[in-house]
């Protein structure tokens, strides 16, 4: 649009040199003492002018408008980013609170600790988070579980947590479709990728985060 308008400038300049140089030759550098003439010259140029005037107003117009346009589009965005930036936090602290809060009993080494839900798929140097965090068809179907028992809240937690993680996962490559730019979803990656990994690889989720 830019390109288009400075163009059509040129060309309306151009335009009003070749229609004022007659003028200019007809008369040499010479000022008419004959009312007439100045007459003649302004009935010419409100003639011939006008229509360039117009033309460059329109641009003028349609440039504003393309520059207020542009500014609406660049608002709304802005205004889409931070909607999706107060999402991602909400969502991060629904993902993290409730397995916090949680206490996991285990024991290693024949000792009894206590960890949390969130231990074992966010600490990298996590004992045997392997055998700690189950898969999602653990479950026998044929056999009764009582629905406080530490089985049944793993797996509801880290259903919930899976949840979670693809959520974030989702506002943040459409944050990054926005704006156009990777600085935070390349954050939400790194910092979750730990345990989308680990909750991958247990089958909670079924797409890597690539």
């Amino acid at each position: 649009m830019e390109k288009l308008t400075k163009r059509l400038i040129i060309f309306l300049l151009i335009g009003i040199i070749l229609t004022v140089a007659p003028l200019i030759y007809s008369f040499k550098p010479q000022l008419s003492g004959n009312v007439e003439h100045w007459a003649f010259i302004a009935s010419y140029f409100g003639g011939i002018m006008s229509p360039y005037i117009a033309a460059l107003a329109l641009i003028a117009l349609l440039s504003t408008l393309k520059q207020q346009s542009d500014q609406i589009a660049l608002l709304k965005k802005q205004t889409q980013s931070n909607q999706i930036e107060t999402m991602l936090s909400k969502i991060e602290c629904d993902f993290a609170t409730p397995l916090k809060e949680t206490l996991l009993n285990l024991k290693i080494r024949g000792k009894e600790i206590n960890y949390t839900f969130l231990d074992p798929i966010t600490a990298l140097a996590f004992p045997r988070w392997e055998e700690v965090i189950p898969n999602i068809d653990d479950l026998d179907p044929s056999k009764e579980y009582d629905y406080l028992s530490q089985e049944i809240m793993q797996l509801d937690l880290y259903t919930s947590a899976s949840s979670y993680l693809k959520l974030i996962k989702v506002y943040a490559e459409k944050h990054e479709a926005i704006t156009g730019s990777n600085i935070l979803s390349a954050y939400y990656k790194k910092k979750y990728k730990i345990p989308y990994k680990r909750l991958h690889q247990k089958g909670f989720l079924k797409e890597p985060w690539e």
